[in-house]
């Protein structure tokens, strides 16, 4: 299952890349899709933009999960970028809350951690020529 967008936001995207990509690896594993289990009850922002753990932390409480027994089921958590954590960790609590015995969590993509942001950025730049 991939982690929910909310409905406004696919909307106005036109797509939801984190069920695309669920879609996609489900199929390849062989594996049953599902998008009845989570949900985001509020756009909320989106978490690299938000500037301290704080913001990350309430901004992740737009998530719930709906009452589907999840008993000894193993899921397989999609995300389409890993950011600092907060979204998948949040989720994936919710998902055991519910009975689910483990959850793995995949992204495509990553953000650069801001410690190597800053890093980069005093680094001197090589002379290409």
């Amino acid at each position: 299952m991939s982690v929910p967008m909310h409905p406004s936001r696919r909307r106005k995207r036109g797509y939801d890349q984190a069920a695309l990509i669920a879609k996609d690896m489900a199929e390849r594993l062989d594996l049953p899709y599902r998008d009845d289990v989570l949900y985001r009850d509020r756009p909320g922002a989106v978490q690299h933009l938000l500037k301290n753990a704080a913001e990350r932390a309430a901004n992740v409480l737009s998530f719930g999960i709906r009452d589907v027994p999840l008993d000894g089921l193993r899921v397989l958590l999609v995300d389409d970028v890993l950011t600092t954590g907060s979204t998948l960790n949040r989720c994936a609590s919710l998902l055991k809350q519910n009975g689910a015995v483990w959850v793995v969590a995949a992204a495509a993509a990553t953000t650069v951690p801001h410690a190597l942001q800053k890093n980069a950025a005093k680094t001197p730049k090589e002379d290409p020529s």
